[in-house]
């Protein structure tokens, strides 16, 4: 499971796959700060490019990335008051039922 905060709206995500979750959030907006990562069990994920993004005119897209282990990143308990709503999920259904599983 993997947790995705949307910085625009501040929408918190829940994915059951890296693969959910590199397919939901593209890589352009990723690049820009547009997403922030956690584990499942809170621990801060940091992006790391493998395929830079490409621009070409009118053509934005490619952007490959992987998530590790972030070095300097806060813990989710600790962003957890930024996210405004919880996206749809069939895990939680609320901000505070993910505060309380990544026992913030």
């Amino acid at each position: 499971m993997y947790f995705a905060l949307a910085t625009d709206d501040l929408m918190l995500h829940v994915f059951a796959s890296v693969t959910a979750l590199t397919d939901y959030c593209e890589g352009i907006d990723v690049e820009s700060g547009g997403w922030l990562f956690w584990d499942e069990n809170g621990a801060a994920l940091d992006p790391r490019f493998i395929e830079p993004v490409e621009r070409s005119g009118n053509f934005v897209g490619g952007g490959t990335y992987v998530l590790e282990q972030a070095v300097e990143a806060g813990r989710l308990a600790v962003t957890l008051h930024t996210a405004k709503a919880l996206d749809s999920n069939p895990y939680f259904g609320s901000l505070d039922e993910v505060r309380k599983h990544i026992g913030g």
